[in-house]
């Protein structure tokens, strides 16, 4: 029997939230994060140096919320990234099961509690995730295609506002830390998807992720090849040769990929056809206007 089918208390939840420069957001985040009928959870903030007033304002929310003894704050000594501070309020937390929280997203109040009944329901679940949608300047939809494990090698299907157990953190050494600049989630979830674990999406919008071109998604897909060539150095089970050949997704993805470079190459051996027919039209032109003025 697990920890978790063993216990007869309502298993304690802990919320993890990195915060860098949030403090536009912070206190939004925070209330939501109170807001839950589900009670036996705490609050970890984790400040990445953040240069404005976002430690002041959790300090302000300690010191005057009827919450204050569920909320505390790890101030990390340098800026280190999300999975860093993650990593370190993850370590830091009761909880046995895991929800981690950006400093500018929300959740809804029955997100929590909708998430651990799941979880008693059937102890060999193992994430437990929702369907969401934007705030802010955007509002729409953010659902992910259903949870499927050949998929997820392609791309991310589970956002990272999703809980799970803290012992898989531990048997995974948490978020990778060479995954600074975003997709950090992801590569996390590979870890899931290459021990069969199960996934669960509660089928109602209970997440509600901030879009304000400033988020660190923006971010990634600026740096998005590096990061894609890391998560592939780093789960080199899913990744490798062999995988390839089982996975139709991989095949498909590939075979996509070497069509897209087969047309560019094809459009680069067009072009450099037509500048030497421009060339060529060009010499001959001017050898032509030579000649007539030779006549001349």
């Amino acid at each position: 029997m697990t920890p978790e089918q063993g216990l007869t208390a309502p298993p304690h939840v802990t919320i993890v939230i990195p915060v860098y420069n949030a403090a536009r957001y912070i206190a939004e985040t925070l209330d939501s994060a109170f807001a839950q009928t589900y009670e036996n959870f705490d609050v970890v903030c984790v400040d990445d140096c953040s240069t404005d007033d976002s430690v002041e304002i959790i300090r302000q929310y300690i010191e005057t919320s009827p919450n204050a003894q569920q909320l505390s704050l790890i101030q990390l000594s340098e800026n280190s990234g999300p999975s860093v501070a993650r990593n370190k309020g993850i370590a830091a937390a009761k909880g046995i099961y895991i929800l981690p929280l950006d400093a500018d997203d929300k959740i809804d109040q029955c997100y929590m509690q909708k998430a651990i009944n799941c979880f008693i329901a059937d102890p060999a679940i193992d994430v437990v995730y929702c369907k969401a949608t934007t705030i802010g300047n955007d509002v729409s939809p953010y659902d992910f295609p259903p949870y499927d494990a050949g998929e997820m090698a392609v791309r991310n299907l589970v956002f990272a506002t999703a809980f799970f157990k803290k012992s898989d953190w531990v048997q995974y050494n948490g978020y990778n830390e060479n995954m600074r600049t975003g997709l950090e989630d992801w590569d996390f979830w590979l870890h899931f998807t290459e021990d069969s674990k199960r996934f669960l999406q509660i089928n109602e919008t209970l997440f509600f992720y901030r879009k304000h071109g400033e988020s660190r998604s923006e971010s990634a897909q600026k740096n998005y090849s590096a990061l894609i060539k890391q998560i592939r150095k780093n789960h080199p089970k899913i990744f490798g040769f062999k995988a390839h050949l089982s996975n139709a997704h991989l095949r498909r993805y590939t075979l996509k990929k070497v069509k897209r470079r087969i047309k560019n190459i094809r459009k680069w051996i067009i072009h450099i056809r037509l500048k030497k027919s421009e060339k060529i039209i060009r010499v001959a032109g001017v050898y032509l206007l030579q000649k007539k003025t030779d006549q001349v």
